[in-house]
């Protein structure tokens, strides 16, 4: 199955030290899939993606490949801020 890996941190110290705070992975599929809900102190994510996908962030994200969110290619590392509480959708790109 198509995944897209992703990882939380709390500040860029903390990207640099390797101190994740939320790690998951979230199934790549024709329909949006989000992540569960990141942890409060979140405020960097990353992804990574083995497939080419799109994916949008927040707090009730929907990833769609018409109205946009981030296209990611496949094996490319991402970073994005966000806030606590708030999730990652991906879906597979058209």
């Amino acid at each position: 199955m198509a995944t897209l890996y992703y990882q939380t941190f709390g500040s860029a110290v903390e990207v640099a030290k390797g101190s994740v705070l939320d790690e998951g992975q979230v199934g790549i599929g024709g329909t949006s899939v989000p992540s569960a809900a990141f942890s409060a102190r979140a405020r960097i994510l990353r992804v990574v993606p083995d497939i080419a996908c799109v994916f949008a962030t927040g707090a009730d994200p929907t990833a769609n490949n018409i109205t946009g969110g981030g296209y990611l290619p496949a094996h490319t590392v991402e970073y994005r801020d966000v806030d606590g509480g708030d999730k990652v959708a991906v879906v597979q790109a058209a």
